[in-house]
C-alpha cells in the first residue's frame, strides 16, 4: 500500500475510498482537545458549495456538525489536479 500524503490547502481533490466511491471534496484534520487526538473529516464539494461560509472557525464547526468523520485508512488514493 502506498503512503498517502494529505494536503489540506488544496481545494477539491479527487478522493477514492475503500468502499469504491470516488468523490471530490475537502479534507479536514481537526485536533480534539478533550481526547487529545486528531480527528479527520471529509466534506464533499457539493456540501461545501451549498453552505457559503467565509469564517474558517464556523466552517470547521459546520463540517463537524454534518457528521463527515472519516478514518485515514478508509482513503485509498488522493489525486491533486493542477
Amino acid at each position: 500500500m502506498e503512503k498517502i500524503k494529505l494536503n489540506y490547502r488544496y481545494r477539491y481533490p479527487r478522493v477514492k475510498f475503500r468502499n469504491g466511491e470516488t468523490k471530490y471534496g475537502m479534507l479536514y484534520g481537526i485536533y480534539n482537545k478533550s481526547i487529545q487526538k486528531l480527528e479527520y473529516y471529509f466534506a464533499e464539494s457539493n456540501q461545501i458549495r451549498k453552505v457559503n461560509v467565509l469564517h474558517k472557525n464556523v466552517q470547521m464547526n459546520w463540517v463537524k456538525k454534518d457528521q463527515n468523520r472519516i478514518h485515514p485508512s478508509d482513503i485509498l488514493k488522493v489525486e491533486y489536479f493542477n
